[in-house]
């Protein structure tokens, strides 16, 4: 068994892990600790995290740090009516509107910005 250090926003914390463990695995011991779902989270190991992957996989050594991010906006839906879904942690939550706290939809206001040709320009201009 080894210790690995799990860097999450806010905090780094010990997790004891085995080589053949599966990064799945991992994340549901992130999952135990911090709160923060396993689809949420992106393991940085050094290269891209593979879907199934064994930590041996890695080539990750005792008190290696892994960083796992955690704020990957899932879009679904169309044009006219779009779900966004903004993965927050737990700690985050209670510093939220009453209103966004009890998950109350809300229409954000879209505004497309393009960086283009004539990247100076302001954005009256381009429209304009």
């Amino acid at each position: 068994m080894q210790r690995i250090q799990v860097n999450v926003p806010g905090n780094t914390f010990p997790v004891f892990v085995l080589p053949n463990e599966t990064i799945w695995s991992i994340k549901q011991k992130i999952y135990s600790q911090e709160s923060i779902p396993s689809g949420w989270q992106r393991l940085y190991l050094g290269k891209t995290e593979m879907v199934g992957g064994l930590l041996s996989d890695y080539n990750v050594h005792t008190d290696a740090i892994i960083i796992s991010q955690n704020c990957f906006p899932q879009i679904e839906g169309f044009r006219a009516a779009l779900k966004v879904s903004i993965p927050i942690h737990p700690t985050q939550i209670e510093k939220l509107p009453e209103r966004m706290k009890n998950e109350q939809w809300f229409r954000p206001k879209v505004i497309f910005w393009n960086i283009g040709i004539n990247h100076e320009a302001s954005l009256a201009a381009s429209i304009a």
